[in-house]
């Protein structure tokens, strides 16, 4: 059976070797660069797989509108927009 007093001998001793832990770990070098070398070469392959998975970046061709109703409105501005010939009759 798990008790109240179980439980506050356990949160000490956690506490405490997380504490030693951070003493150590800042006093002792070459802990300190193990630490950060897999640090920086776990960041560094969830970074490449990241990539991989979502492939290239493509970016949105400026010709083509980017939804249905931009395409609407810049047809119907092409039709409303004056143009620089002049107007010529135009013979039957």
């Amino acid at each position: 059976m798990l008790s109240w007093e179980h439980l506050k001998v356990a949160g000490f001793l956690a506490i405490f070797s997380g504490f030693t832990f951070a003493l150590v770990s800042a006093s002792d070098a070459r802990l300190r660069e193990a630490v950060n070398d897999s640090a920086g070469d776990l960041v560094r392959e969830a970074s490449a797989v990241r990539l991989a998975l979502l492939g290239p970046r493509r970016e949105p061709d400026a010709e083509e509108p980017a939804s249905d109703h931009e395409a609407e409105s810049a047809s119907a501005s092409q039709k409303l927009a004056p143009t620089d010939e002049p107007n010529e009759p135009t013979e039957q």
